[in-house]
Parts: C-alpha cells; structure tokens; sequence
C-alpha cells in the first residue's frame, strides 16, 4: 500500500470508533429519556386517578344529602376540609 492509502485506511479506523463512542452516548441519552418518559407517564396515571376521586365524593355527597344522613355530610364535610388543607400544604411546600 502506498502511503496515502495508509493514510486513508487509519483515518477511516479512527472515524469508524468514533462512530461507535457515539453511538453508545446516544443509546445511553435515549435510556436516560425513556426513563424520565416512563415515571412521567406514571405520574399522569396517578394524575388521572386523582380526578376520579372529586367525582366520588361528589357522588356520596350527592346520596348523603339525598338521604338526609346528617351525620354522612358532617363526615363528608371533614373530609373534604382534610383534603383542601392537605393539598395547600402540599403546594406550600413546592
């Protein structure tokens, strides 16, 4: 081989690995982001679930003053104060 295929051939290595290290850095990053993606997507879950939880109470709420349990819409009535002092507290800690 002549020199300057030599050249070529060593220069041609050398990109070849640093195709390699980068390809590595990227399957890492893309690890790192569907892990990031996946406790997102768990906390949406949870998110969901959440709003399920309004529309329960509304609906016991609903069937307590249906049926004049007056001790059911004291309960709820606790509750529901329970529930907004927690979530203000826990945007206060944010």
């Amino acid at each position: 081989m002549n020199a300057r295929a030599v050249q070529f051939a060593e220069r041609r290595a050398q990109l070849q690995l640093q195709c390699a290290q980068q390809r590595a850095q990227l399957a890492q990053s893309v690890g790192d982001m569907q892990d990031s993606v996946a406790r997102l997507n768990k906390g949406l879950s949870l998110v969901r679930g959440l709003r399920v939880v309004p529309m329960l109470l509304a609906a016991v709420s609903a069937a307590g003053v249906m049926s004049r349990a007056g001790g059911l819409i004291r309960v709820l009535g606790r509750v529901w104060f329970i529930v907004q002092t927690l979530r203000r507290l826990r945007q206060s800690l944010r």
